[in-house]
């Protein structure tokens, strides 16, 4: 019965891997082909260590979740500096044809460099959140990986039962 083994790891994989839409039909199961075709040639036995290290690997909710939490990691030091520097040019009194220029400080040019400081202590509270932040970017990333770790584990034992009833 390896064509049955190998649809009921399809099925397992399938629900693992594909993320479901707002109304909860499922999308295409093309990811899942590659290792059902693998397990079908070795015909090997399949442990729940791989399937999780295959499901940690390729699902693209937790690769998701991963990213937002390193990119929120990136923007943590960027929240405790300062804001740029702003340089701003001018001219004042520029002569139009209606305006007579013809005295010497009629022409004023203007440079002025700014920076912005904040109220002290605002740089390093914005620093403090953005660090819980991405905190809790990780431990939402993590959640995530242990509900998936749960259904994997539950469907994988699932179908060991079966297996065993065959």
């Amino acid at each position: 019965m390896p064509g049955t083994k190998a649809t009921c790891v399809a099925a397992l994989i399938g629900i693992l891997l594909t993320p479901t839409s707002s109304v909860g039909q499922q999308r295409d199961n093309e990811p899942v082909r590659p290792i059902v075709e693998a397990l079908t040639a070795q015909n090997a036995g399949l442990r729940l260590d791989q399937v999780l290290e295959w499901v940690d690997a390729r699902n693209p909710r937790l690769q998701a979740l991963r990213s937002v939490a390193a990119a929120a990691a990136a923007r943590e030091p960027e929240a405790s500096t300062l804001p740029d520097p702003m340089l701003q040019l001018g001219v004042m009194n520029v002569g139009l044809p209606d305006l007579n220029a013809d005295m010497a400080m009629s022409m004023a040019p203007a440079v002025q460099v700014m920076q912005m400081v904040p109220f002290p202590g605002k740089l390093s509270l914005k620093g403090d959140i953005a660090e819980f932040g991405t905190g809790m970017a990780h431990a939402g990333a993590d959640e995530a990986w242990w509900t998936i770790r749960t259904k994997a584990a539950d469907l994988f034992y699932s179908l060991y039962s079966l297996d065993n009833r065959i």
